[in-house]
């Protein structure tokens, strides 16, 4: 029944092999087949030893008659019933006579006999053979002393000592036997015990921190169950840091644009990077990007290497970002099993700002000369201009007031001359910034009455197109406010240049301010002379200028990028759309930095007071 399994369809017995079976079932059978066989086997023993004991009972009622009939002999012998007892038999009524009439005398009713043994050979169903004649019979012995004498006693008593004998001498044996089974119940619980902790422990695969489970007695089954108890935390450990690793990589991919790529190729022919890109919560998929023509040769001459790291930017005029690129283990020429792709946003401009650093200290310590040499001239020349206004206050004559037109001339340009070299000293100043909470479209229109005197003077116009309610946004605000003066210095230089083949000319700044779905844009757009570079990119390079020589330091657009990148945004610059020469630049921020659009959401106090 443990090894087969029995079905009865159709009136047809199936049997077959079990493909597992239950250890437990086959340890109590093998038990109690044990205990039973045994237990079987011992009592066929004992039993078989029956006979040779009941004859030797037999003799020992023949002797004691023989020596009844002995101490009598003097009497005539021993008549009628007499009781005597033998070695290891109870007392037990005998009859004795010269001549019995076992049916005259109704000696067998008296015996409770049924049955008379001769010692003949009796055939049927209860023969000398079967235990049941001897409960019934009586058995009748002739003395072999003289004179002889015939003797009757029942064999029951007999048979019934003799059979008690045989269960005496099983007692020790089935002791053994209970034992065993006592043993083997013991081991069955302690069996369904352990297998019940060790299925409970098996469900808490994965849970950390398990400890071996109480209730395992069974050493074959308390060496696996610990060992799973080992394994299992070691798991629940791995998975944990596989967990924080997976949280890591998305952090990275969250702040850096961290890419895990396998299948890396490159073609210097189309300058086109393929990869494909290995996403933790989604399917993988195959992208390229297309290399900028200036850094293909450095990703070609890497491809025979076992470990690239090569820089690279993206063709798009829209990205000027850098790219780093980690690839290992080649199996083609071009190919890579396995690496990765990162933003060098924060990188690059690490690098930048210490470029940046170094020129822009020299350019201070320059600054601070030229401050030096030209203040005291600069103070010379204003205080004689102020000491001729002086002079001729109150004299109305039509030279003298020419005179003193010409002294304010002088004041206003020394002024604006104390304001540039300021400026430029403040080019070479690196400070940290911090975030401030305020209404872009405010910042700008504050950020414009700096150049106002400049506007003025080249007969331009500025316009801020805003949305109707304010935009608050988190941002430096100084840093916006030297992008906005230095875009805004940019357009009139422009308008300047064109109005010099175009007198006519009416200078116009534009800046339009829009939401996008990526975040907030501002577009500067002003009708100058346009761009005359080939790559609009290149004029973010630091000390690159299209401006006269002496006009220009080609820092603005450098440090406005700059500013950008610091709170993770984009600057570009591109030509006006439409016929008409001019340029724009836009600035871009991501949504994140752009608090409310609405004037009700967030009162201004609430910003400053935040901010």
């Amino acid at each position: 029944m443990i090894l087969l399994i029995f079905s009865l369809r159709f009136q047809t017995l199936a049997i077959k092999p079990r493909s597992t079976f239950s250890l437990f079932a086959l340890v109590r059978a093998s038990t109690l087949l044990v205990v039973v066989g045994s237990g079987l086997a011992l009592y066929s023993a004992q039993v078989r030893s029956f006979p040779a004991i009941f004859t030797s009972y037999m003799r020992e009622m023949a002797m004691s008659a023989e020596i009844l009939v002995l101490q009598n002999r003097g009497d005539g012998g021993p008549e009628g019933i007499r009781l005597i007892s033998s070695l290891g038999l109870p007392a037990q009524e005998v009859a004795f006579g010269r001549s019995i009439d076992l049916e005259a005398d109704q000696i067998l009713e008296h015996l409770g006999c049924t049955r008379v043994d001769t010692g003949a050979a009796v055939a049927g169903p209860n023969d000398q053979n079967t235990f049941a004649y001897w409960i019934d019979a009586c058995h009748l012995g002739v003395t072999s002393s003289t004179p002889r004498t015939q003797f009757v006693y029942a064999t029951r008593p007999i048979a019934e000592a003799a059979y008690t004998r045989v269960l005496l001498q099983m007692l020790g044996p089935l002791a053994v036997l209970l034992f065993a089974g006592l043993l083997e119940l013991l081991v069955g619980i302690a069996m369904r015990r352990s297998a019940s902790a060790l299925d409970r422990l098996l469900g808490s695969l994965g849970r950390p921190g398990l400890t071996p489970p109480e209730g395992i007695s069974i050493d074959e089954l308390a060496r696996p169950a610990a060992f799973f108890v080992e394994a299992n935390n070691h798991y629940a450990a791995s998975a944990e840091e596989r967990r924080l690793l997976g949280e890591a990589v998305r952090e990275l991919k969250r702040g850096i644009e961290l890419r895990l790529v396998t299948d890396i190729s490159f073609s210097a022919r189309d300058g086109l990077l393929s990869f494909t890109d290995v996403d933790l919560d989604h399917a993988p998929c195959a992208q390229e990007f297309e290399v900028h023509p200036n850094d293909r040769l450095a990703v070609a001459t890497a491809l025979g290497d076992h470990q690239v790291m090569v820089e690279f930017r993206l063709a798009s005029p829209t990205h000027s970002d850098w790219y780093l690129l980690l690839a290992r283990d080649p199996y083609l020429p071009h190919c890579w099993r396995s690496g990765c792709i990162l933003r060098l946003r924060q990188s690059r401009l690490s690098k930048d700002r210490m470029l940046q650093h170094a020129r822009l200290t020299e350019l201070g310590g320059m600054a601070s000369a030229l401050s030096h040499e030209l203040k005291q001239p600069l103070f010379t020349i204003s205080l004689a201009a102020e000491n001729g206004s002086l002079l001729t206050e109150g004299i109305v004559d039509p030279p003298v007031l020419k005179a003193r037109a010409k002294f304010q001339r002088i004041l206003e340009q020394v002024e604006r001359a104390r304001s540039i070299i300021g400026r430029v000293s403040n080019y070479a100043r690196v400070e940290e910034e911090h975030d401030e909470v305020f209404d872009i479209v405010e910042g700008i229109r504050n950020a414009a009455t700096f150049v106002r005197p400049l506007l003025v003077q080249e007969n331009s116009r500025m316009e801020v197109i805003g949305a109707d309610a304010p935009v608050l946004v988190r941002l430096p605000l100084v840093g916006l406010e030297q992008i906005v003066v230095n875009a805004v210095q940019n357009s009139i230089d422009a308008i300047a240049s064109r109005r010099a083949r175009e007198p006519e000319l009416a200078g116009e700044i534009i800046v339009v301010i829009r939401h996008e779905e990526i975040g907030l844009a501002v577009e500067i757009t002003d009708n100058g002379i346009g761009l005359d570079i080939p790559q609009p990119e290149n004029a973010f390079e630091a000390f690159v200028t299209t401006k006269p020589k002496g006009k220009g330091t080609g820092l603005g657009l450098y440090i406005s990028r700059q500013i950008m990148l610091e709170v993770g945004g984009a600057i570009s610059i591109s030509p006006k759309l439409g016929q008409e020469p001019g340029t724009t630049l836009t600035l871009r921020w991501p949504a994140s930095v752009v608090l409310s659009s609405k004037a009700e959401a967030v009162p201004k106090d609430v910003g400053k007071a935040a901010a």
